[in-house]
């Protein structure tokens, strides 16, 4: 047994050594014939092995075969392959079964294809045979070459490295699997799967083609029979294109995507499709049209069909920003410049698309119809028809294609609009409407239109009552030349600011360069620019690199201005040479003006405000280049004649380059060296003031006035200028140098001297009546950057002088200041009016108001709104001044400090000097709002000699103090002061106020007891007379001011006087400047006064402040009187009725004149009762005899003392009464 089993693995050990060392020692070449004739059986090909042979067993059966060739027999087409090595499938082979494990074909090459009769010629096996002998699970295809042919077209295509991985389950399918091949560079995925073949000799095929960087893709499902050798297919196919990027300066980023779903029938020869559905862009904003179409192969393959849709909203398609989809044209180009791009098919298409309605720029454009041809270069479009908006007819044909420069359309249009304002409102995306004329409008020609130029030949243009016809062509500037434009048109009538308002609209925000070349021909009876009508233009020229050449430009009459230019200058050689002559008459400068305000409106309006000054004018004009040294020119300008009452005469000459006069080297001119002189003499000075607009500030007599101009150095650098201006008296001089660069802020660096100046005054801007400064100066100009600098100022104005430096910034807005100015003497409020606006007074505001020396009312303040006042600055200036004229008697001495502007603000700052022998220190602020001027200020006065600060011609004097601080607002001055509130404290030291004096009331007294009567008339005559013998010495006065609704009120003042007190109380009404104060003066009644009273004035000061009305009360002083001789008449009756001893001091006679007694306390006017009613004392009745005699002035008063022995006097004069006393009767 044991021998057995050995036997056994021996000879299983030899087999396995015979299978894996045995074919390395067969020659299977030997065999070739063998394997031929084997695989021509299996394959039903005819089957040559031209290559070597290799065969193994183990570890499966594995055959190499090189250099293969195999194809039908009867036919001459070869497929051609490198290798082939199949590795069968040992269990399979076992049991007689061909099953192919893995197959690799290495290199095949073959070729496949239509004859000219739609038959196939391809090397696969006839039908007969057994299909099912062989399947492979494994099939690799690699390094394959493939040639296509036509026979009917003679087209051929060649797919190189072709490969393919998949499995074939037998010959008869099904058939799995993927590669990929390459034509022309470009490598194209591939899938592909076909079903058994079916009873019917069908056999279901899907092949998807999904390009590498190719954005169209196809697939197809369809069942293909061969009968008799010719294909028939029936299924479905698949077009497919991606999204991608757009082109360069394409106005959309992406190319929309686009699909075709077709059912297909057909042969080799031809196919139908049913049922497309074209859908472009994506899926929520796609458009969709269907239809059918037939396909035809063959010589000339075509694709013919009709799409159409109820429905298309292209504005949801190109999903375009607002701006730009509510602009049709924009919307058109990124629509055709997208179908280019995304319709470059392999074979043309003749399409019919129809839509009921198109939405395009916010409109719907009806019965949109055309007939393309769409092919690899581009769209034909025979005809396009459609509806637009203004009940506007569009047809459109021509050719839609790519340049190297981008898309292009050259063709035919045509326009008829009835309703040429809604057409234009549609086209400019807006609702304007104004543009276009009401009439209808009809345009038609020749159009080529590209990204890099317009040509409209044919020009047809009816419009408004307009016919034009002509050519119109712009091309934009390139690398390699400059932009160009040619026009000829001739037209009976044209308004050219139509054709701009409608050309404007509709090419929106289109940019289009300067031409720098074309040519220009005009024939226009009437012609309207700008408004103005210009008759009989004729033009005629041309301008390129050789230069320009000006044949005629004639205008007969523009607004009032006829002009005439011919010549030319010949830039073909090295130094351009030629002539050029003007011819202005000028009857009014209506249209110049009009013309000009649409490009300098302010150069406009200046000349139309010279305009009757600069007319009628005749000036004569020429330009004449010759050639200077190699490459170079000389010009020469002359220009002379009369505009109105000036003479004009302005000559010079420019050293240049040659090529500086080719219109694309203009810019060369700005390095001419330029040697230029004029002259501008007047007959009337004050018209050349006005003319070159000094006349808001200088005034100057009606004596002739000449202007002197020359300028000498190279126009892009310091230009040297030497100017002189006379008028009358007046001399202006400048010298020094200007730059002015083309693309920069022009620079100045001139001395500036002006003499005997007659400069208008400010106060007319405030209100205020004009007047005439004279002036001289002298300074430094500086501009820079946009900043005007004066420096090394030194002058006199009015006889003031003025210096110091002043910069301005004209870039910036607001305008901006910074300097420091020292003023001899300054008018500050004069300049504060100014500064806010204040209004002009008018003769009713003014009536019954104070006056200055000069005759300026100080109030009431002017009703009438505020002015604009000073243009809005920003900055600040420190000042200096030796006088500040506060009022005309009042002024400021060694002044300083800053006045700051703000954009809506202006304010007086650190204001600090001497005034009246003390110090003032102030702030003020005005801010301009919306309920109009807000003030805010604060005023500090120290130690001031108030005679010369108060009014009133020193009626009070001493030293002041004060503090006051205030605010308001208004739109009116008045409204401003009657607004202010505020709070504030003085004190009065070592005063006297005149017209005060308190010996008055002794003096009253005494004229009383001398026998004035207690009349309320005659004492206060007499009162007045006394105060103004002397005044009042006061120590100290002070207290608090309150502000409260333009009314300044004393609060609890407290006065210390000497010899009286006195009590002040009152007001002063800002608005309307006026006073309203009441002065209450106490004196002693002497010895004899009544207890504990004492007498008082009062004294009312109403009215203007500078000349109030002065009121004296004498109520209180004649009713203290009054009780003061009550009571001296009760002590007289008790001295004679002996109940009271007469008082020594007390005198005989009450006509004896008495001293003055000690000052009490007067009683207030609430203490004085009324005095009763005048009675009669006389002394009682005794006998005649015995009767005393009344004591004479002077006696001693000695009662009971016997008479002296003597002649009996004469009867005693009857004693006063006291009504006699009290009312003199």
């Amino acid at each position: 047994m044991q021998t057995t089993l050995l036997g056994l693995a021996i000879a299983l050990i030899l087999a396995l050594v015979t299978a894996l060392v045995g074919p390395l020692f067969i020659d299977w070449g030997s065999y070739r014939g063998e394997f031929e004739t084997r695989a021509s059986r299996l394959t039903g090909l005819d089957f040559h092995v031209t290559g070597a042979i290799d065969a193994r067993l183990l570890p499966t059966p594995t055959v190499v075969l090189e250099g293969i060739e195999f194809g039908r027999p009867e036919e001459g087409s070869k497929v051609r392959a490198r290798m082939l090595r199949i590795e069968f499938a040992l269990g399979a082979l076992v049991r007689g079964e061909w099953r192919i494990a893995e197959a690799r074909l290495e290199g095949p090459e073959f070729t496949a294809g239509l004859d000219g009769s739609g038959r196939l010629a391809w090397p696969v096996p006839k039908l007969g045979f057994d299909l099912e002998g062989v399947s492979i699970a494994r099939l690799q295809i690699q390094d394959g070459r493939a040639s296509l042919a036509d026979g009917a077209s003679d087209a051929g295509l060649v797919l190189d490295q072709l490969e393919f991985t998949g499995e074939v389950r037998s010959l008869a399918g099904p058939v799995k699997g993927e590669g990929s091949f390459v034509i022309a560079g470009q490598r194209y995925p591939y899938r592909l799967a076909t079903s058994r073949i079916a009873e019917d000799s069908g056999a279901r095929v899907r092949f998807a083609v999904d390009p590498i960087d190719q954005p169209l893709a196809a697939e197809a499902d369809v069942t293909v029979w061969i009968e008799r050798g010719v294909p028939r297919f029936e299924g479905s196919v698949q077009f497919a294109r991606a999204v991608g990027r757009a082109p360069a300066g394409a106005q959309s980023l992406i190319i929309e995507p686009w699909r075709v779903n077709s059912r297909i029938k057909g042969d080799s020869a031809s196919a139908a499709l049913e049922q497309i559905e074209f859908q472009y862009g994506p899926d929520d904003r796609a458009i969709k049209l269907s239809g059918g179409a037939n396909l035809t192969f063959g010589a000339q393959p075509k694709v013919s069909g009709a799409l159409s849709s109820s429905q298309i909203d292209l504005d949801r398609l190109l999903a375009l920003p607002q701006a730009v989809r509510q602009r049709p044209l924009a919307a058109v180009k990124t629509l055709a410049e997208s179908v280019i791009a995304a319709t470059r098919l392999p074979i043309p298409a003749a399409l019919s698309i129809n839509a009921e309605s198109v939405m395009l720029g916010g409109a719907a454009l009806t019965r949109v119809g055309g007939d393309l041809t769409v092919d690899a270069d581009g769209v034909d479009i025979k005809s396009l028809e459609l509806r637009a908006p203004g009940m506007t007819q569009m047809r459109v044909g021509g050719r839609l294609g790519t340049t190297a420069t981008g898309v292009q359309f050259v063709g035919s249009s045509s326009l008829e609009a009835n309703d040429p304002r809604a057409l234009v409102a549609w086209l400019a995306g807006r609702g304007d409407e104004q543009a276009a004329s009401v009439g209808p409008l009809r345009l038609g020609g020749d159009v080529t239109l590209g990204s890099d130029a317009i040509t409209l030949e044919g020009l047809k243009l009816e419009f408004d009552r307009m016919t034009v016809a002509g050519r119109l062509a712009y091309a934009w500037a390139s690398d390699d030349r400059p932009a160009r434009l040619d026009v000829a048109l001739t037209a009976p009538e044209i308004d050219f600011d139509r054709v701009h308002a409608v050309a404007k609209a509709v090419f929106g925000d289109s940019t289009f360069d300067l031409p720098r070349e074309g040519a220009l021909s005009l024939k226009i009876a009437r012609a309207f620019v700008a408004g103005i009508e210009a008759k009989q233009t004729d033009v005629s020229m041309r301008a390129d690199a050789n230069g320009f050449e000006i044949e005629r430009l004639a205008i007969a009459d523009f607004g009032g201005a006829g002009l005439a230019i011919k010549g030319r200058i010949d830039g073909k050689a090295q130094s351009p040479r030629g002539v050029v002559a003007l011819d202005l008459d000028v009857r009014a400068l209506d249209g110049v003006t009009a013309l000009l305000e649409k490009f300098a409106p302010q150069t406009a309006e200046q000349l139309r405000r010279a305009g009757g000054r600069l007319t009628p004018a005749a000036l004569r004009a020429s330009l004449s280049v010759d050639p200077a040294t190699a490459g170079n020119a000389n010009a020469k300008l002359k220009i002379e004649g009369r505009a109105g009452s000036f003479r004009v005469a302005l000559q010079g000459d420019a050293g240049t380059a040659g090529d500086a006069f080719k219109l694309e080297n203009l810019a060369a001119l700005a390095a001419a060296k330029l040697n230029l002189s004029g002259r501008l003499d007047a007959d009337d000075g004050a018209a050349l003031i006005e003319l070159i607009g000094l006349d808001r500030f200088i005034a100057v007599d009606k004596r002739p006035a000449r202007l002197t101009v020359t300028a000498k150095g190279p126009l892009d650098g310091d230009l040297g200028v030497d100017a002189q201006l006379a008028a009358g008296a007046l001399n202006v001089a400048t010298k020094g140098t200007i730059r002015v660069p083309v693309r920069a802020s022009p620079s100045a660096e001139l001395n500036l001297k002006v003499t005997n100046a007659n400069i208008r005054s400010p106060r007319q801007a405030a209100g205020r009546a004009s007047e005439l400064l004279p002036a001289s100066a002298t300074a430094r100009l500086a501009l820079n950057e946009g900043t005007l600098r004066f420096s090394e100022v030194a002058g006199t104005v009015a006889g003031a002088s003025v210096g110091g430096r002043l910069a301005l910034g004209m870039q910036q807005q607001p305008i901006t200041v910074d300097g420091d100015i020292e003023l001899g003497s300054v008018d500050l409020p004069a300049a504060v009016a100014l500064a806010i606006g204040v209004p002009a007074q008018g003769a009713a505001s003014s009536a019954g108001a104070a006056t200055s020396a000069s005759g300026t009312a100080l109030g009431p303040w002017p009703a009438e709104p505020f002015e604009q006042g000073l243009a809005a600055l920003r900055g600040q200036i420190a000042v200096k001044s030796a006088r500040v004229a506060l009022t005309p008697k009042l002024a400021a001495r060694d002044v300083r400090g800053v006045v700051r502007f703000g954009e809506s603000e202006f304010a007086l700052e650190g204001i600090d000097g001497s005034i009246a022998g003390g110090r003032v220190a102030a702030d003020l602020t005005f801010l301009r709002r919306a309920e109009g001027l807000a003030a805010r200020g604060r005023l500090r006065l120290t130690g001031v000699n108030a005679g010369e600060l108060l009014p009133g011609e020193g009626s009070l004097s001493g030293r002041l103090t004060l503090d006051v601080s205030a605010e308001g607002s208004g739109m009116s001055p008045v409204a401003l002061v009657g607004s202010l509130a505020g709070s504030g404290s003085f004190t009065l030291e070592n005063a006297r106020a005149a017209r005060l004096d308190p010996a008055a009331f002794d003096t009253v007294i005494r004229a009383v007891d001398q026998g004035l009567p207690i009349d309320a008339i005659r004492v206060r005559d007499r009162m007045d007379g006394a105060l103004a013998s002397g005044g009042l010495t006061v120590t100290l006065a002070e207290g608090a001011i309150a502000i409260d609704a333009g009314q300044a009120r004393l609060s609890n003042p407290v006065v210390r006087a000497q010899r009286g007190d006195l009590a002040v109380s009152g007001s002063v009404n800002l608005a309307e400047a006026a006073i309203d104060a009441r002065l209450t003066l106490f004196g002693s009644g002497g010895a004899g006064a009544p207890t504990d009273t004492r007498p008082e004035i009062g004294i009312a000061l109403k009215g203007p402040i500078d000349t109030p009305k002065r009121t004296i009360d004498v109520a209180a002083l004649t009713s203290w009187l009054a009780l003061r001789a009550v009571e001296q008449q009760s002590k007289k009756l008790d001295v004679l009725e002996g109940r009271a001893p007469v008082p020594p001091s007390v005198p005989a006679a009450v006509n004896a004149t008495t001293a003055p007694k000690p000052k009490s306390a007067a009683p207030t006017a609430e203490g004085v009762q009324p005095l009763p009613p005048p009675i009669d004392i006389r002394p009682a009745p005794t006998p005649r005899a015995a009767r005393t005699p009344r004591p004479q002035p002077g006696a001693a008063a000695t009662q009971g003392a016997p008479a002296p022995a003597q002649k009996p006097p004469p009867a005693p004069a009857r004693p006063r009464s006291l009504s006699e006393i009290l009312f003199g009767h």
